[in-house]
């Protein structure tokens, strides 16, 4: 890979400031979800010491629920903290978190699969984190119709087959591209899951046959997409810290480029930027239209629920000691852009992806 001129040292790398239109949100009731669910996660036994227990107790999951899901209901919102503390648990054990490759790495995602499938089997033999899940689907669906369960389900699945990828993928040290990255971003790490537990946490139901519109399925996946890549970018000097091989925005810009990563970090920020201001123009559109098609009150809710969630995991993301990494001299932004990103002459554009140019073609 190139080493340009004017190479920035990851200890003096500036993450510049994020565009989000939206501020975010708090939820009141951050202390009293952050507290029953470290007692769910104990009960659970998903961590095997009590250094992995001091790690989610510090990264702040209450807060980060009480940003991302700022109006749910009381039970709901619990459900969705102990499912967060699930999914960072189990990405810390088998994910892009895990200090070293288990060697059960390869079984446990399809025994997870058969917990949702046939979740009264015990043939599998699902360890803590399948009877956990197991729990948890139960407890979703006491509060949810069975299609939303079923919609949390699959998107669940949908997940572990991207982790399972990403596992082998790091393996074999093979960086995906751009095109590719986009779509295991859209689809994959835990981030469709959360989202289809908003009209859970809310207690709404926005209708089927419009949640299948093209545009709400291109806002709920741009907000996917926009929530990985905020992620890859605060936790890139910690990740990099922690060693291994990465698969995330910075490392994948810069193999399409020929640079090193901390040599792209505008251009990232430029690309999450082009997604964030699409999805805010098809938000607008989708509450705006008035015409014959338009679509219910619950499905705007959810579009605005979206843009809130968005903002939330940027806040908190911001701020977690999770992502710390204060051997290192990276400046985090301390305050929101007002405008996006664009570098004086952008190498990529994303409209000429193929996996995700058809967001664009929502609006003309």
């Amino acid at each position: 890979m190139a080493h340009p001129a004017g190479y920035v040292h990851l200890n003096e790398l500036q993450i510049p400031p994020f565009f989000c239109p939206d501020r975010p949100t708090r939820h009141p009731d951050a202390k009293v979800l952050e507290e029953r669910g470290l007692a769910w996660l104990s009960k659970a036994d998903l961590c095997s010491n009590p250094r992995e227990i001091s790690r989610l107790a510090d990264a702040g999951i209450g807060e980060l629920v009480a940003w991302t899901v700022p109006h749910g209901r009381a039970e709901q919102t619990q459900v969705v903290t102990d499912l967060n503390f699930w999914y960072h648990a189990f990405d810390d054990t088998y994910g892009d978190g895990a200090r070293e490759d288990p060697p059960a790495r390869d079984t446990v995602f399809p025994t997870l699969v058969r917990c949702l499938t046939a979740p009264d089997s015990t043939v599998a033999g699902p360890g803590r984190f399948g009877a956990a899940l197991r729990d948890l689907r139960r407890r979703i669906g006491r509060l949810a119709p069975r299609v939303h369960l079923l919609q949390w389900s699959n998107a669940v699945i949908t997940y572990l087959l991207h982790e399972k990828w990403e596992a082998d993928a790091r393996r074999r040290r093979q960086l995906p591209d751009l095109n590719s990255y986009a779509v295991h971003c859209a689809d994959g790490r835990a981030s469709a899951a959360s989202m289809a537990m908003l009209p859970i946490a809310g207690d709404y139901r926005p209708p089927d046959h419009e949640m299948e519109r093209p545009i709400i399925r291109a806002l709920t996946d741009m907000a996917s997409v926009i929530a990985c890549w905020d992620n890859d970018l605060y936790s890139f000097a910690k990740e990099r810290h922690v060693g291994g091989f990465q698969i995330s925005l910075l490392p994948v810009v810069a193999a399409e480029l020929g640079y090193w990563p901390e040599e792209v970090i505008l251009e990232a920020v430029a690309l999450r930027d082009q997604v964030m201001v699409q999805f805010d123009r098809l938000r607008r559109s989708v509450k705006n239209f008035r015409g014959p098609g338009r679509v219910s009150s619950a499905t705007c809710q959810y579009a605005d629920d979206l843009s809130l969630w968005i903002s939330g995991q940027l806040q908190w993301g911001l701020h977690s000691p999770r992502f710390a990494a204060p051997e290192f001299r990276v400046r985090m932004p301390t305050a929101w852009a007002d405008r996006p990103l664009s570098t004086d002459s952008p190498r990529i554009d994303l409209r000429q992806l193929p996996s995700v140019s058809w967001w664009w073609d929502l609006t003309g």
